[in-house]
């Protein structure tokens, strides 16, 4: 595994955190606004 592809994979997973926050935000699980 070369450096530029860990780059890109780093870069895929912040984005992938991302999408996941803004969908948390918009709908958040039941178990997330029991707290």
């Amino acid at each position: 595994m070369s450096v530029e592809h860990l780059k890109e994979l780093d870069y895929a997973l912040s984005e992938l955190c991302g999408l996941k926050n803004a969908i948390y935000r918009l709908d958040p699980p039941s178990w997330l606004s029991a707290h």
